[in-house]
């Protein structure tokens, strides 16, 4: 039988919300909810399902990839999920645990960028999540984000305390500006 819906003001009276992001042509949406499960939208946020497949985890970032009806899900321990039916339902990619707090997605799905709270390189897939490798070369730290743009020869952005780290394929660019210290969020628009 089909998930119960809900309607959108049912799914914002109640719960807390960690994770969000929408397709590009903003009909297809998913909702990470702390220590809860994950929902999903076709019709542009007026109703919401559950989405099958993760139990109950601590939802901490979500990731759209353009229009193609794949998402990313990562909970803040714990592993990687993908849902290529627009949310509908995920499967665990990567089951390992780690301390994620930001995952990002190319428009073709494709490429996939993750940062972890733990001192730690960032990792970084290309082949759409069927494995992920430590970018090295920007080193270490304590990330709060990851973003990527949807270009061939793509530009990443990692965000750590004090730094903005522009990556791009084996070069990587530091930024410290002096006025900010808390990066939380960011986004790349190609």
């Amino acid at each position: 039988s089909p998930p119960p819906l809900y309607s959108a003001a049912a799914l914002l009276s109640g719960g807390d919300y960690q994770a969000i992001d929408v397709s590009k042509d903003g009909t297809n949406i998913v909702v990470g909810i702390k220590n809860s499960h994950l929902m999903y939208s076709t019709d542009g946020g007026a109703s919401f399902a559950d989405a099958s497949g993760p139990s109950s985890e601590d939802w901490f970032s979500v990731a759209a990839c353009g229009d193609t009806g794949t998402f990313y899900a990562v909970a803040h321990l714990g592993g990687i999920w993908k849902s290529t039916d627009k949310g509908a339902s995920f499967t665990e990619i990567d089951s390992t645990d780690r301390y994620n707090t930001g995952l990002d997605c190319s428009a073709d799905a494709t490429k996939v960028v993750l940062v972890l709270a733990t001192t730690s390189y960032p990792l970084m897939s290309t082949d759409s999540g069927a494995s992920f490798n430590e970018v090295t070369s920007v080193g270490t730290g304590q990330w709060t984000d990851a973003c990527i743009d949807d270009s061939s020869s793509y530009t990443a952005v990692f965000l750590k305390a004090g730094s903005i780290v522009l990556y791009t394929g084996s070069d990587y660019t530091t930024h410290n500006p002096s006025q900010f210290n808390g990066y939380r969020e960011c986004a790349i628009s190609s």
